[in-house]
């Protein structure tokens, strides 16, 4: 009774994994949550992108049944014997063992605190924060109605009760609120007129290729060196893919000197 009620148990407990990971069997090989979450991971970005919705990993567990399909089929053929397929698998396993030095290579590189801390210091120029600014507009389509509204806003009105009656552009919504941006972010009469601003005033009528605006300064953040904790990991990349290089390189060299190389250019004509 007792392993009755064991054997149960496991079969409960298999049907349960079922549900959590197992997401479909092939004759006695199974598919599972794991191995698609691998498959995603090396995909492409676009191509992951697609498999991230319900219709796209339907797509991709039917590849993988597939797959799982042809491979069985090619084992029950014993087609693993066969000389062309040994070839294949020598190149795959040369490949492979190639990507592998490399990796290995790469394994010995290693990057210090006072590496990233000089690079910092030396390049301190190509770590600076852009200027930014957050602002407010009214949009019109014409001089007078700008010089209008300028003149209810001088005489009193609230810029974003303005904004909400007056703009064309859908920020009224928000009072008039573009948010924050930097330098390049605007057409340039409007970036111009902006950051000559200080915070809390507004422009005179500005025109652009869309209109009239009032312009509404709010908080200005000048540029400034970027702290070196912000920037820390993109300085350990940059070293090591200059590592990545130099390692590279050098055991090349050194490998060149056991297996010496000799190249026919002529051949390459």
């Amino acid at each position: 009774m007792a392993a009755a009620e064991r054997a149960t148990e496991k079969r409960n407990g298999r049907e349960e994994k079922m549900e959590e990971n197992i997401l479909a069997t092939v004759g006695d090989r199974e598919i599972t949550r794991d191995m698609m979450l691998n498959i995603m991971r090396s995909m492409p970005q676009e191509e992951r992108d697609f498999v991230a919705g319900e219709a796209g990993r339907k797509l991709l567990l039917d590849e993988m049944i597939a797959a799982e399909l042809l491979y069985l089929d090619a084992a029950a053929h014993h087609w693993e014997e066969e000389k062309d397929f040994m070839k294949l698998l020598a190149e795959a396993k040369k490949g492979l063992m190639q990507r592998y030095a490399v990796g290995k290579l790469f394994d010995t590189i290693q990057i210090s605190d006072d590496e990233i801390k000089a690079y910092y210091d030396a390049h301190s120029a190509e770590f600076k924060q852009e200027e930014k600014m957050s602002a407010k507009h009214i949009l019109v389509d014409s001089l007078e109605a700008a010089e209008k509204i300028s003149a209810e806003i001088k005489a009193g009105k609230a810029f974003e009760d303005a904004a909400r009656e007056y703009s064309s552009c859908p920020s009224k919504s928000r009072g008039g609120d573009l948010g924050t941006f930097s330098r390049g972010k605007m057409v340039k009469e409007f970036e111009d007129a902006a950051f000559a601003l200080t915070q809390g005033m507004v422009s005179a009528p500005v025109k652009t290729q869309f209109g009239y605006h009032l312009i509404k300064a709010g908080e200005m953040t000048p540029a400034e060196a970027a702290d070196l904790e912000a920037v820390k990991d993109q300085i350990r990349k940059r070293l090591f893919q200059a590592k990545q290089k130099e390692v590279y390189a050098k055991r090349l060299e050194e490998l060149k000197e056991s297996y010496p190389v000799q190249i026919n250019l002529a051949a390459l004509k």
